[in-house]
């Protein structure tokens, strides 16, 4: 890199910094960000929840409960008494 495209490089950076200066955050924008984000979270959570709930409550057809045994691996079978892991 030659000394002009140093120099380019270090103004734009510069500049980049300067403009958040010159607007900087309150505590009512910090709180706006923090009540969004805290939505997003929630949302996510809610969706994530439902889909274990779903894969929870799908029967599965390859395990057992009455002898213990499962026809594949890597499955969960959930009952009132037991889990049983496959």
């Amino acid at each position: 890199m030659d000394e002009k495209q140093a120099a380019a490089v270090t103004r734009v950076i510069k500049e980049a910094q300067d403009a958040h200066l010159e607007e900087p955050a309150t505590k009512a924008d910090l709180r706006a960000e923090l009540a969004e984000a805290k939505g997003e979270i929630i949302k996510w959570v809610a969706v994530l929840l439902a889909a274990q709930a779903g894969l929870i409550a799908t029967p599965s057809s390859s395990c057992s409960e009455s002898s213990g045994t499962c026809e594949r691996r890597n499955t969960i079978r959930h009952s009132p008494t037991h889990t049983l892991i496959c």
